[in-house]
């Protein structure tokens, strides 16, 4: 991983098509207060939260990201840490926290539930997801926007592949 870095594919990490992550920006823009941050629980190469803008000034908005592995070349504001080990009030800046978006999911989305629960300590204003639809919502909080048809398709993919469909043979990695 270190000699190839923009191209490992270890974990069974998966990642969000930019055009998916472009309509969700679109969409979550429309939820920002200035002064607000992103959180990104598991930034992957980080291509994200430099699609928000502030409200107020239309630069880009306050971002934090964690993951375990570093971006390739988007490390501003990064931080590797696993999300689970992140202590709100110790690595969290303070102010208004909009926290998300493409958590692991695990077995029966269990790892994402935990993701989400984790966020739910640093009490952010808005959480943005990706997720299987299910029959959970964080607690305490109104789902704003859901659109099941989104991430239909070969929208995920793993990086250093030349197509973004997801093979058997990704599917198979060990975790």
């Amino acid at each position: 991983m270190t000699l190839n870095r923009h191209k490992y594919t270890t974990f069974s990490r998966h990642f969000t098509s930019p055009r998916v992550l472009k309509v969700i920006a679109d969409a979550l823009q429309a939820h920002l207060r200035p002064g607000d941050t992103f959180v990104d629980f598991a930034c992957g190469l980080n291509t994200f939260a430099p699609l928000l803008k502030d409200p107020a000034t239309g630069e880009a908005l306050n971002a934090v990201a964690f993951d375990l592995f570093s971006p390739v070349d988007r490390t501003e504001h990064f931080t590797r840490t696993a999300w689970l080990q992140v202590d709100a009030e110790r690595d969290l800046p303070p102010g208004e926290l909009v926290i998300g978006l493409n958590p692991p999911f695990g077995h029966m989305n269990r790892i994402a539930i935990e993701f989400v629960e984790h966020a739910l300590c640093a009490r952010p204003r808005l959480i943005a997801l990706i997720m299987p639809s299910t029959n959970y919502e964080p607690p305490g909080y109104e789902l704003l926007e859901r659109d099941e048809q989104l991430c239909r398709g070969n929208v995920f993919y793993t990086p250093g592949k030349m197509t973004a469909n997801i093979d058997a043979k990704a599917r198979a990695l060990a975790p």
